[in-house]
Order: structure tokens, then sequence, then C-alpha cells
């Protein structure tokens, strides 16, 4: 929906399998076609966030063309439903310090746990 909008995801975080958050840019003239993509698929907004969007839309009408700007955004995501945690396995610390591209500190604290 962001793509589709004419932004562009520049990072994301995923907590488990219960909520993702995404940073993303998109043009000042583009986020009424955000708001109207994610009311297409039917995500559920807070009262909060359609008023940021409308808002920010009706003053993006009042602006001259040269004023058009890219705007940073986040979307937080909560996904609801009764499937478990999704467990991810981390490695222990005894094997990043096989790794040469991590900084000291990581092979200090390997050291210590092993």
């Amino acid at each position: 929906m962001i793509s589709v909008s004419g932004g562009w995801a520049l990072d994301y975080k995923m907590f488990s399998n219960v909520s993702i958050n995404i940073l993303f840019e998109i043009s000042l003239r583009d986020v009424n076609r955000l708001l109207t993509e994610i009311l297409k698929i039917n995500v559920q907004l807070t009262n909060e966030s359609i008023s940021l969007l409308e808002e920010v839309t009706q003053k993006q009408a009042q602006l001259s063309e040269d004023a058009i700007f890219d705007i940073p955004g986040t979307l937080q995501i909560t996904f609801i439903h009764n499937d478990p945690d999704l467990t991810i396995p981390v490695p222990p610390f005894n094997l990043l310090r096989s790794h040469s591209c991590l900084p000291t500190h990581y092979d200090k604290i390997a050291y210590s746990l092993t």
C-alpha cells in the first residue's frame, strides 16, 4: 500500500507475529492516496491517525506545487489473531565472536558468557 501510493518503505522491524513497525517516506502530494489505499484493504486506523492524515491532506491542498516535499512516516501495525507468539531462535553469544565484523565489545560479552 505504501509503494502503490508513491511512497518508499525505508525500514521495518517485526516484533514476533504480533506487530510490525514500518518506516517510510512519501511525497506530501501522495498522502491522500496513502489514506485511500489503507482504507481499501480494510485496515482499522485509530481516530487520531485518520484525523492526522486528513489534516495533512487539507494542508497539502493549500500549498503551491513548488512547496511539495517528501515527508517521513511510521506505520505501526498490530495483528489481532489467536496464533501463538512466533519464536525466532537467537544464536548463542559464543558464535558471535567468530565474526570479525562485530565490534570488540561483543567479543568481550561473548567471552564473559562462555
